[in-house]
């Protein structure tokens, strides 16, 4: 398994560690601030012994059943994923690792900017069933089964809601559920969301959202979400 240190600090940007496995372009390590994709988020990029991560994924662990959330798998290996085999490399040494920091965080402002939206579509259109949902650097993504089409009106009813919670700093908390390091949920005022994502602290760094529509058929609707800067409250 691989000591996921994100899961405690998703801020930190660079750290060491040591190379348990090369095989070809894909490397393990002992310990990552590397987040590999799932939940809808994409894996970090970055860099690590001066080679270029282009992916991070996951591979292996175990599934975990709780009542109050869905079904995960923890205590999985990180597989980073090299552009090129690294020659210069040994399995047992030591590295120095680094995360593309602007990316990353906004990966982290658009998956929060994502339960925000998420909440307010539900407050606003009532009762549907969301099919995915993809989180990327430049935009965010929700595909909704509904037998309606979401109106602009709407649309802009969400927007202001969610902007409303931007503008008031609202702090946002990780918090482990079934004693699971790996288990988190999501907490913003009364708002409680299972999530393994990485996050901010609170709303103001998310930035002013927008939405755009565009229906694929008749059961499905897609919203994507835009952030209307590039770089929010970074720290």
């Amino acid at each position: 398994m691989t000591e996921k240190l994100y899961v405690d600090d998703p801020f930190l940007k660079e750290t060491t560690a040591r190379i348990k496995k090369i095989s070809g372009c894909h490397m393990t390590l002992d310990r990552t601030i590397f987040y590999p994709e799932g939940g809808g988020q994409l894996g970090d990029r970055g860099w690590l012994g001066g080679y270029p991560v282009v992916d991070t994924q996951k591979h292996g662990g175990r599934l975990l059943a709780h009542p109050d959330f869905p079904e995960i798998k923890v205590d999985t290996e990180v597989v980073h994923i090299l552009d090129q085999e690294p020659e210069t490399l040994e399995e047992g040494s030591t590295v120095d690792i680094q995360i593309d920091w602007p990316r990353r965080y906004r990966l982290m402002r658009m998956h929060s900017a994502s339960h925000l939206i998420y909440h307010h579509m539900f407050n606003v259109f009532g009762d549907m069933k969301l099919k995915s949902c993809r989180i990327g650097e430049d935009r965010g993504r929700f595909d909704f089964f509904t037998d309606y089409k979401f109106t602009r009106e709407g649309l802009d009813e969400v927007e202001g809601l969610a902007n409303e919670w931007v503008d008031q700093e609202i702090p946002i908390e990780m918090r482990s559920v079934a004693g699971e390091k790996e288990a988190k949920v999501w907490i913003c005022r009364d708002l409680r969301i299972p999530c393994g994502g990485t996050h901010v602290s609170n709303t103001r760094e998310i930035g002013k959202m927008s939405l755009k529509r565009r229906g694929k058929n008749r059961t499905t609707e897609r919203v994507y979400i835009q952030l209307e800067d590039d770089t929010g409250n970074q720290p």
